[in-house]
């Protein structure tokens, strides 16, 4: 089955995370770490102690179960303003980081 196009943002170190806005939630979304060429994990059930995975194939989520299904029973999605400011604390990094490279120079 087809759930949808797949939406990125760039999480701690610009590590790529896949971004699923949750239905049943709004205003909240489930983050997924890149794990293979394919799979993401969520990253809330990563820290619980279980694996959830989704697969991208050409830009798409595909799967037998929806992507919201299955989580650890104590997995919550992150709220969209949690989100957004990871992404500010992110950006901010790694433009530090180029600084930083650039004094060595």
């Amino acid at each position: 089955m087809d759930f949808g196009e797949a939406q990125y943002s760039s999480g701690r170190l610009n590590a790529r995370l896949l971004i699923i806005n949750s239905e049943r939630n709004a205003g909240y979304t489930y983050k997924f770490s890149k794990q293979t060429e394919t799979q993401y994990a969520c990253t809330s059930c990563i820290a619980l102690g279980k694996r959830r995975t989704v697969t991208v194939k050409n830009g798409r989520i595909i799967g037998r179960k929806h992507p919201k299904d299955d989580h650890h029973i104590d997995c919550r999605p992150v709220a969209n303003e949690v989100l957004a400011t990871e992404r500010e604390t992110s950006s901010d990094i790694s433009r530090s980081g180029q600084q930083l490279e650039e004094s060595y120079r």
